[in-house]
């Protein structure tokens, strides 16, 4: 792929971070629709500590009881909610820690996980765990190089 992260207003090393994030909730089948909510929320506080402080909250809630909650409308929610607060714990020390910075890399997050509900989508995603699964066999069982780490947008 070419450098046609720098014209997304991201850096080569934050493209890579919101294909990361993408793909994790995608593979988790993550809902990009709560991933947005969380979008909206960041946007308008403009704080990644007011961030952290809902998803901590919004995790909180939903393991007391998951299907009692305002916000949840549906049996999935508890599950995309675990997911993000999953990603979250796992990618946020990578993660820029601006808060502008970050609401431009989820963005572009969401919208590769948008990509990734697509047909070619859900076939590259799988070819892509498959190959993260091949890399870490033994050297003498790895047949081929894996394919590229950036998703097809067109």
């Amino acid at each position: 792929m070419s450098d046609q992260h720098i014209q997304k207003g991201l850096t080569k090393t934050e493209w890579e971070a919101a294909v990361a994030v993408a793909q994790e909730l995608a593979a988790s089948e993550c809902d990009p629709n709560e991933a947005a909510k969380l979008l909206s929320y960041l946007r308008a506080k403009l704080s990644v500590a007011s961030f952290q402080k809902i998803l901590n909250a919004r995790e909180a809630m939903l393991a007391k009881t998951a299907m009692n909650v305002p916000f949840v409308r549906s049996g999935r929610t508890a599950r995309h909610w675990t997911s993000i607060s999953k990603m979250w714990k796992n990618c946020s020390q990578s993660l820029p820690q601006d808060a502008e910075r970050l609401l431009l890399l989820l963005g572009w997050a969401v919208r590769i996980m948008r990509y990734y509900n697509t047909d070619v989508g859900k076939a590259e995603l799988a070819e892509r765990q498959r190959a993260d699964e091949h890399s870490q066999l033994p050297p003498q069982l790895q047949a081929s190089s894996p394919p590229s780490s950036q998703p097809h947008l067109s």
